[in-house]
């Protein structure tokens, strides 16, 4: 089911159907259900990859996070974005 979820994400970053008004809920279901994440916003214009192949990458969201437009998000290493307040990072 995730490799649907990254086939429609790899579709639509090159596209600006998902920067249309009304498909921007369908947007942040997209990438809320792909990087599990249920505070995650997403705005137009974004790309979140992994440029460099690694066993190491991951990519965490914590809390609510916003990400603006014309964004450019690489996470080969390990990637933790959100508030980290009163949590372990090895989580």
């Amino acid at each position: 089911m995730k490799l649907i979820f990254k086939g429609l994400l790899f579709f639509f970053k090159n596209t600006s159907l998902l920067n249309l008004k009304g498909l921007r809920q369908f947007r942040w279901w997209i990438f809320r259900y792909y990087f599990n994440s249920p505070l995650l916003f997403v705005d137009e214009n974004v790309t979140i990859s992994m440029a460099h192949k690694s066993n190491q990458a991951s990519f965490k969201f914590i809390g609510e996070v916003n990400i603006v437009s014309d964004s450019y998000i690489d996470y080969s290493a390990r990637l933790i974005m959100g508030k980290i307040s009163q949590r372990r990072i090895d989580e």
